[in-house]
């Protein structure tokens, strides 16, 4: 592992999870903005590669990144708490998805250490670049469908979407451990990304029919 390469790219990927979240729910205060942006950011980093050097792909390290987003977004953004979760496991979703998705369609490439780590090379730069346009493109279409109004959204149908999107939560870190392991061990299972297509299959539908139904009982 590069370490140098690592923290930057979760510097990076800190700045990209912060603007979105920014943008879909803006500050409960304007002042000092640049700075709050900054400890968004700085602090998702840290929590990043401290973790990732003590559990490079777990339950755990999944769970407290998630747990900080959450809190940050509690604490500094404006909007419903619910709504904020609801965000908060949609892109641990797509983040889940996607390393599930690259390791598997790359598995050829990529090469590990002794310590389960994916040895730095060009394979693990692109695959990095490509995770996080994924994300970008991930975030854009989640801000231009959002909701016009979250009032009109009671907090059951939050609670419900939660519901959905926690099960896939815990069942995508499952199965990323499983993944992982098995690519170290230069093996493949693949009713596993079968299962986890039809996961995020659900989870689209889920969410597409919740924007819809929201925004014609708007209008």
């Amino acid at each position: 592992m590069n370490y140098a390469f690592e923290i930057c790219a979760n510097l990076i990927e800190g700045i990209l999870v912060t603007q979105f979240f920014v943008r879909y729910f803006g500050f409960k205060n304007r002042t000092n903005q640049i700075i709050k942006i900054l400890l968004m950011t700085v602090l998702y980093a840290v929590c990043m590669s401290v973790i990732n050097a003590y559990d490079y792909i777990g339950t755990i390290s999944g769970c407290i990144i998630d747990a900080a987003e959450f809190i940050l977004a509690v604490v500094l953004l404006k909007g419903k708490v619910l709504e904020k979760l609801l965000l908060v496991q949609m892109r641990s979703v797509e983040a889940t998805t996607v390393s599930v998705l690259l390791t598997g369609a790359f598995k050829e490439w990529i090469s590990y250490d002794s310590n389960g780590y994916a040895r730095f090379g060009m394979s693990r730069i692109v695959l990095v670049i490509a995770a996080q346009l994924i994300f970008v493109l991930f975030a854009e279409l989640i801000i231009r469908t959002k909701i016009k109004d979250e009032a009109y959204v009671t907090n059951g149908t939050y609670i419900s979407l939660n519901i959905v999107m926690t099960a896939t939560v815990l069942a995508e870190i499952f199965m990323l451990n499983i993944v992982y392991r098995l690519a170290v061990a230069d093996e493949i299972i693949t009713d596993i990304y079968a299962a986890i297509v039809g996961l995020v299959a659900i989870d689209i539908v889920v969410y597409v029919l919740y924007i819809r139904l929201t925004n014609s009982s708007i209008q």
